[in-house]
């Protein structure tokens, strides 16, 4: 197993030597476990706007069913090209695959935050890959990942979670895996989620990493 437990005594460790800067406090109190086998990346978006517009209404009482009415999605003009919700809840899965991709959550945050940076694994050597997490994480930034699970050795196909912590000592990353009910939230090493994110996916491009600028 590649992961560290966030509740073991390790993972404790861990989050205690993170630095105060790199603990990402709010995004860990707004997570929201996903309700359905296929929602990781809609719960991984739907935390990041609750923490970001915890005093919207609107944004509290989000749903995955709200967000795939692009007609309905905040007054915003439909979203080009992100995925139906037939597609996301796999209805089409004999002919198509089931989820968010990675560039459906970028086009989808781009309506609510300036800048949304997206790193493709493959894209990138590991010592970019540990520059953009050290820059981005001693600055406040918000991190979601794209990336297989299987290849970590857990139970999920591609996944979606987002950052809790950063250790650049021990150079881990917190996990807050949507998948509650299978995983809870994990420590993964910097090397074992950079070999994840650069796995191929059917559209023939990585998973990666997106960068949020509030």
């Amino acid at each position: 197993m590649k992961i560290i437990e966030f509740s073991s005594e390790k993972g404790q460790m861990l989050l205690k030597t993170s630095g105060a800067c790199e603990i990402n406090w709010k995004g860990i109190s707004s997570y929201t476990p996903q309700q359905h086998k296929y929602y990781c990346g809609l719960a991984t978006i739907i935390s990041l706007l609750k923490k970001h517009f915890d005093d919207n209404a609107d944004i509290n009482k989000l749903s995955p069913e709200i967000f795939l009415d692009h007609t309905i999605l905040f007054g915003f003009k439909e979203i080009e090209s992100i995925r139906s919700f037939d597609q996301v809840t796999g209805k089409y899965i004999e002919k198509d695959y089931p989820g968010l991709s990675i560039e459906d959550a970028q086009k989808i945050l781009m309506k609510f935050f300036k800048n949304i940076e997206l790193y493709y694994g493959k894209d990138m050597n590991y010592e970019e890959f540990i520059d953009i997490l050290k820059e981005k994480s001693k600055d406040g930034f918000d991190f979601i990942i794209n990336y297989s699970g299987e290849n970590i050795g857990l139970n999920l196909g591609g996944h979606f979670s987002t950052v809790g912590a950063v250790n650049l000592i021990e150079q881990k990353i917190l996990l807050l895996d949507p998948a509650q009910h299978k995983n809870g939230w994990y420590w993964i090493s910097f090397e074992d989620i950079f070999h994840s994110i650069g796995t191929i996916r059917p559209n023939n491009r990585s998973r990666g990493i997106l960068i949020i600028h509030n």
